[in-house]
């Protein structure tokens, strides 16, 4: 069995961990793109991975690895870690990663009701209400 601090790249033999097809549809279904739910998965079974590691791992192109790790880290489901050499990251546990979801919908819930409630203010100032 690997260990947690083992990235599969480092281990001889093994082949990337692929995030389970069912798991990644929920992730998305939350708020995620497909390489978003990927790397969260990935970075969730080490405690970091540099960039040829992460793409490895999740099964990203590594040209991508930078541009979905930013769009990660501004929605608080990475971190990106303090060290030499190359840049890495690790995950912010489940816990954390759920509770950050469930954030960002409400936002984009409290939102939506805003911009609806302005919405009916505007339009009943404009247009005389009507009969069901």
């Amino acid at each position: 069995m690997r260990s947690r601090r083992t990235p599969p790249s480092a281990a001889a033999g093994e082949a990337a961990v692929r995030v389970p097809e069912g798991l990644r549809r929920e992730l998305q279904e939350l708020g995620l793109r497909t390489y978003e739910a990927r790397a969260v998965v990935a970075l969730l079974q080490v405690d970091s991975a540099n960039s040829a590691e992460l793409a490895e791992l999740a099964g990203l192109p590594r040209t991508s690895t930078y541009e979905v790790m930013a769009g990660l880290i501004h929605q608080g489901l990475a971190l990106r870690v303090a060290k030499r050499g190359p840049a890495a990251w690790s995950g912010v546990g489940w816990a954390a990663v759920l509770d950050a979801l469930d954030a960002a919908e409400e936002q984009r819930l409290r939102y939506h009701h805003t911009r609806t409630r302005l919405l009916r203010q505007a339009l009943a100032q404009v247009l005389p209400p009507r009969a069901s």
